[in-house]
């Protein structure tokens, strides 16, 4: 990533990528495991990835990205860039730099128009990097998806990068819109089958769509759920 797009390639230096690994391994995933406990379910369907890949996932929550970190393998985790909001994490200096150091975030223009910000993370995605993208653009305040915006898919088109759905379960309670801290309780997080681009954008943007809405139906049942992450 070019000192003219972001300026944040500190972030993927080996130094910081080492100190992120033991900031997540020493503190993040244990509060995690403390709060939200984490069940992963299709768990192989996320074994045994080569190359890069993009990660979609809902979004109703900042701990999200805390939860789907936890529940990834470390083969993706390890060269994995967050697509985070601009106008949100970054209009702090300091915010900006600790979620980039925490979670390998970098600043990303929301909205389907945003050339520059599709560039740099077909740059992320040819250079090897997977991403997690929040293809709604924002958090739901409902707690149900939203619509799949063509961001995600124009990328996948570019680079020819498969898309891995995500869907996370119980956070919408936990920590919802508007809250400053998550509530204890436990947490579903489902892997969706791989999905290859084509046969044009926006036919791939109603692939991921749908595939969201299939693991978003795969409601689980919290009186056998049991955490294993």
């Amino acid at each position: 990533m070019s000192d003219e797009g972001n300026g944040l390639d500190w972030t993927f230096g080996w130094p910081v990528r080492a100190g992120r690994l033991l900031l997540q391994q020493a503190v993040l995933f244990p509060i995690v495991r403390l709060l939200t406990p984490v069940t992963v379910r299709n768990p192989e369907r996320l074994r045994h990835r080569q190359g890069p890949v993009i990660v979609v996932a809902n979004h109703v929550s900042h701990f999200d990205t805390p939860v789907i970190l936890k529940a990834l393998p470390g083969s993706i985790r390890r060269r994995l860039v967050v697509a985070a909001a601009k106008d949100y994490f970054y209009r702090n200096r300091f915010l900006g730099a600790l979620v980039s150091l925490s979670f390998a975030t970098f600043p990303f223009d929301r909205g389907d128009g945003s050339r520059d910000s599709l560039a740099e993370c077909q740059v992320l995605l040819t250079n090897g990097w997977s991403l997690l993208v929040f293809p709604e653009g924002t958090r739901s305040s409902t707690g149900t998806l939203g619509r799949i915006r063509r961001g995600v898919a124009v990328m996948a088109d570019a680079t020819g990068t498969p898309v891995l759905p995500m869907y996370v379960h119980g956070l919408a309670d936990i920590m919802p819109k508007g809250t400053a801290a998550p509530l204890p309780g436990a947490v579903v997080v489902e892997a969706g089958e791989l999905i290859n681009p084509g046969p044009d954008v926006e036919v791939m943007r109603c692939r991921i769509e749908e595939a969201l809405q299939d693991l978003a139906a795969h409601r689980p049942d919290w009186g056998t759920t049991g955490a294993n992450q």
